[in-house]
């Protein structure tokens, strides 16, 4: 038997890095996941009662990511705010257990030890059910390439723990599934994939190229038996390395399928239709370079679900793919002159920044090298700054500055709360961005580059600042889904008016809270990659009854 779970009202169930797959309950009956406000993109856990037609929002939840059920059905352990903390599915108040920095997933035994991955690098660490001492339990194989040890899945003796091992990237990913003893630490390799995986009612569930597989697993043996048999197909896959299923103890699966799919449109201020660009896809990050009539857009692999950067030129509706790594190339930015693209990879096995020249004259490079995940997000007009997003440690996403004469970085917009969403003005005195210090997003500006004055610029929400090439007018998309436009006057200080709506449209839900449209310096056309009525938001499929082989 099978049944479609759909997201509860302005509600989205999203495919996202700070996000995860959803979750089944022990005893198959209740289904956990994330839904994300679709006006403010504010995140809960939401819990499904399998014998009930409608989800419940667990109160206190707020923020959360990753969520994983207690072996009794009655907690669920998430992330949010740095911490690892556990909540009754009644709702409550949650409990802190463990200190984390965007962790990569946890699974609770039943002796009440918590198994996680408390970033994005590293090994797996275990902590008690109830917090205390946290105690490394893998380490990382460096000198073989790896960089990390993430979405753990306890094995049923309590004692061995399924892991997705990131490796390095050659021609072609490197990553495995692993069994780790936790008590020797010793690891045994099980299978190459693409994602995380689990184990139920005898079969090792996987992913490869987006389709789910499952192959009968001896787990004390540690050992795959017989063929692999696919069970559901078109996944949403992250490159983050998991995809959007879960599956019981029991057998019971619950997978997300099919595609976001949506299309490249050029639109005047009224937001009437001037022409559509390419066939309808999965488009991320539109760049526009209106002045020689061309634009660069992330598009994922149909088959593998991988991303890659492709030019348009606009007057001939030619596309042509610029990246051909075996790793996720996206959230691409074009330069002013039109001649260069910066864009992020995870090549390294975590996002960094990489630049490449658009008639391919030049050789990739990277931009810096840390430890910690960079998107670009805007280029300033004289060609000296890139302005990026960094997944900070200690204060979530901060937007830092590169400068491309000197090679070197600095903070600049850093706090407790989630900064993105960058954009500079022609000038290079101004810099928009994207806070939700005041619990949801809005679009600031502050000064550039000490950035010490600072104005809000939307009001009850707004994301995706871009400004018009005089800097007169600065564009945001609202919590309502209009385009809107703020007159700016910077003749004597700054001084902004009071928004107006330009026109309804409906972007596609942005993957990673990066921009998903782009203006034309004069402010009258408008590059959106709209979802023109499509789902915004796939439901995720109950299947009751053995899938396996």
């Amino acid at each position: 038997m099978q049944f479609t779970v759909a997201p509860p009202p302005n509600t989205l169930i999203k495919m996202s890095n700070n996000i995860g797959p959803p979750a089944l309950s022990p005893d198959g009956k209740s289904l956990a996941f994330v839904g994300v406000d679709l006006h403010f993109n504010r995140r809960a856990l939401w819990v499904r009662d399998l014998a009930s037609v409608e989800a419940r929002r667990i109160e206190g939840s707020d923020g959360a990511a990753f969520p994983f059920w207690s072996p009794d059905g009655k907690s669920i352990g998430f992330f949010a705010a740095g911490k690892m903390k556990r909540i009754d599915v009644s709702g409550g108040t949650p409990e802190p257990l463990a200190d984390v920095s965007f962790a990569r997933g946890g699974t609770w035994g039943a002796d009440g030890t918590i198994i996680f991955a408390p970033a994005p690098i590293g090994g797996l660490y275990r902590v008690s059910a109830r917090g205390g001492a946290v105690r490394a339990v893998t380490h990382l194989d460096e000198k073989g390439g790896e960089s990390s040890h993430r979405w753990p899945s306890l094995l049923p003796d309590g004692r061995h723990v399924l892991l997705f091992v990131r490796g390095a990237v050659n021609d072609r990913r490197q990553d495995s599934i692993q069994v780790a003893d936790l008590q020797t630490g010793e690891r045994k390799m099980v299978i190459a994939a693409t994602s995380s995986a689990m184990y139920a009612d005898g079969s090792l569930f996987f992913v490869r190229n987006r389709t789910l597989f499952a192959q009968p697993f001896d787990p004390a043996a540690v050992q795959l038996r017989g063929e692999p048999v696919p069970v559901a197909q078109k996944l949403q896959v992250h490159g983050s390395g998991f995809a959007m299923f879960a599956v019981s103890p029991s057998g019971i699966l619950c997978t997300q399928s099919g595609s976001l799919t949506s299309e490249l449109r050029l639109l005047d201020r009224r937001g009437a239709v001037l022409a559509t660009f390419g066939q309808p896809g999965e488009y991320s990050v539109p760049s526009l370079d209106a002045a020689r009539r061309q634009f660069v857009t992330g598009i994922a692999d149909p088959t593998t679900g991988g991303l890659d950067v492709w030019h348009y030129d606009m007057d001939r509706n030619v596309a042509r793919r610029l990246t051909f790594n075996a790793a996720d190339d996206w959230c691409p930015v074009v330069s002013p002159d039109g001649r260069r693209v910066a864009f992020a990879s995870n090549r390294s096995n975590f996002p960094q920044m990489y630049v490449i020249s658009i008639d391919g004259a030049d050789e990739e490079r990277q931009l810096g090298s840390t430890r910690l995940a960079r998107f670009p997000l805007s280029w300033s007009a004289d060609g000296l700054f890139i302005a990026y997003r960094e997944m900070s440690s200690i204060t979530q996403t901060d937007i830092d500055i590169f400068d491309l004469q000197k090679g070197t970085e600095r903070h600049f917009r850093a706090s407790p709360f989630a900064e993105t969403e960058a954009a500079f003005a022609s000038s290079g005195r101004w810099l928009a961005y994207v806070s939700d210090e005041s619990g949801q997003p809005e679009v600031y500006v502050t000064s550039f580059p000490e950035g010490s004055a600072r104005w809000q610029i939307s009001s009850g929400g707004g994301t995706q600042p871009r400004w018009r090439g005089d800097e007169k007018e600065l564009f945001y998309y609202s919590a309502e889904g209009g385009m809107m436009a703020v007159t700016i006057d910077t003749r004597s200080g700054f001084k902004a008016a009071a928004p107006q709506r330009l026109f309804a449209c409906e972007l596609r839900t942005s993957r990673d809270d990066m921009h998903e449209y782009d203006v034309s310096p004069d402010g009258q056309r408008f590059l959106i990659n709209t979802t023109a009525g499509r789902l915004r938001s796939l439901p995720l499929t109950i299947a009751i009854g053995s899938p396996n082989p």
